[in-house]
């Protein structure tokens, strides 16, 4: 879900065909709070998008096969075309007890980290390694699940040993146009 910190707003990276995705599921009965990669269940369904400016991301969210690890695809599109592809996951390392997040996109930015803490059921702080090349810059990323449908990620990175804010994108989760 850190399609945002994957994609300069610049076009021009080929498409690629997405994955499947499913319709968004039913709410969760009230009862414990997930634990490990289940934590991030809810994830799965629909097409989650942010919009700024002529650029949308667009990230489907699907389990693999054995449900380890959640795989995701994300789009950019600019001014309706596509722009930008990524594609990745959420796993769990259960030794740590830490989620892990991973992707690689069409233009070579890599993003990859763990989870540092989570304040609470909801909300998840990765450390993560952003960029590409000489651009590797240390970006911290907080994900909160404000709602069913809403979950907005915040971003700092690391300048001169201080964490500035960079930004936040929230994505709201769509039905997913291929199932349509």
């Amino acid at each position: 879900m850190f399609g945002s910190l994957l994609f300069d707003l610049a076009p021009g990276v080929p498409a690629a065909k997405p994955l499947s995705g499913a319709p968004p599921p039913p709410a969760a009965p009230a009862g414990p709070t997930p634990q490990g990669i289940q934590a991030l269940a809810f994830l799965v369904g629909g097409v989650w998008a942010t919009t700024s400016g002529a650029a949308t991301v667009s990230e489907r969210v699907v389990w693999d096969a054995t449900e380890t690890f959640l795989m995701t695809e994300v789009i950019q599109s600019v001014s309706g075309q596509p722009a930008g592809l990524a594609r990745g996951y959420f796993g769990y390392a259960p030794a740590a007890q830490t989620l892990l997040s991973s992707a690689l996109s069409t233009s070579g930015t890599y993003t990859g980290g763990y989870e540092t803490s989570s304040p609470d059921a909801n909300t998840w702080v990765f450390a993560m390694m952003c960029g590409s090349g000489p651009n590797i810059q240390s970006v911290q990323v907080t994900m909160q699940h404000a709602s069913a449908d809403e979950l907005t990620i915040a971003q700092a990175i690391q300048v001169d040993g201080a964490w500035v804010t960079k930004g936040s994108a929230t994505y709201l989760r769509q039905c997913d146009p291929s199932l349509a």
